[in-house]
């Protein structure tokens, strides 16, 4: 039996979540829990078992692949940004167009700044996937049954 729930309490509702009788001549549904599945298609989770396991190279190659696609496309934007059009200094400008001109100066050289944050974070991250991998893998290596 399951603890009772202190929001239903709380709330003053009830539901109802045993499972329905079976039906004649239906199977009942089985009572193993459905293998979670990955936002990253086959990687990193896979179930042989009931229980969830990760696998180090998945992890790893994920960081990898994360930083080359990923940060493939932050870089190009960051070309993309530094382009002809980046030395434009407001001066350039009329003085009808002088707040848009300085607003668009400062508003490249955010992008720019930004765009190279998130590069420096993604590989933070690719490091952090990479270190996940090996506390892994050392745990899986540490945890094997010895042979002799």
């Amino acid at each position: 039996m399951s603890p009772p729930n202190r929001v239903e309490q709380a709330l003053g509702t009830k539901t109802d979540h045993s499972p329905a009788p079976p039906t004649q001549g239906s199977v009942p549904p089985s009572a193993r829990p459905v293998p979670p599945k990955s936002p990253f298609g086959s990687m990193p989770v896979s179930t042989g078992s009931d229980e969830v396991r990760f696998k180090p190279q998945d992890v790893s190659r994920l960081g990898d692949r994360l930083v080359t696609e990923l940060g493939d496309d932050l870089s190009q934007a960051r070309r993309h940004v530094n382009a002809a059009p980046r030395q434009v200094e407001a001066q350039a400008f009329t003085t009808f167009c002088a707040h848009l001109a300085h607003a668009y100066v400062q508003g490249t050289e955010y992008a720019d700044v930004d765009l190279v944050t998130k590069l420096r974070h993604l590989k933070e991250f690719q490091d952090g996937l990479k270190t996940t991998a090996k506390v892994v893998q050392m745990a899986d290596d540490k945890s094997a049954p010895k042979t002799r």
